[in-house]
């Protein structure tokens, strides 16, 4: 209403707000957005950590299942595991070497997202903690 943007629910939202960066600009972070950082880092570590656990536990029931496409217990089905139906796409590399002008008269430059990468391997603390020894 005054002219400012709300803030941003979901991430959707800052694609938006800001969808181009500034290569000139950084922020200095604060106290409660290192902690934040931290968090952010521990919590993707425990996701990375379930998700190594649910792909072992997943290779254990296809592994038992084999060649069966449906896993049942006492008449419910529990789980399948089945070859989606073929699909059919264009091989772009081939069209491009056979037809390359037809190709680039449709190719269309679409735009990028941000990309957000932690660059520390650790949590931030950590990585303070050691640059001071």
């Amino acid at each position: 209403m005054a002219g400012i943007a709300p803030r941003a629910r979901v991430l959707s939202d800052l694609r938006l707000l800001y969808p181009d960066d500034d290569p000139c600009a950084s922020l200095e972070a604060n106290d409660a957005l290192r902690e934040t950082l931290n968090r952010y880092q521990s919590l993707q570590a425990s996701i990375g950590a379930a998700q190594a656990q649910a792909d072992a536990l997943k290779l254990e029931i296809q592994q038992a299942m084999g060649k069966a496409c449906t896993l049942i217990h006492q008449g419910k089905v529990l789980a399948t595991w089945k070859q989606p139906k073929p699909t059919q796409r264009v091989d772009l590399t081939a069209l491009q070497a056979d037809h390359p002008a037809l190709v680039a008269s449709y190719m269309r430059r679409t735009p990028n997202t941000r990309r957000f990468v932690v660059k520390l391997p650790q949590p931030f603390e950590d990585a303070l903690a050691d640059q001071g020894t």
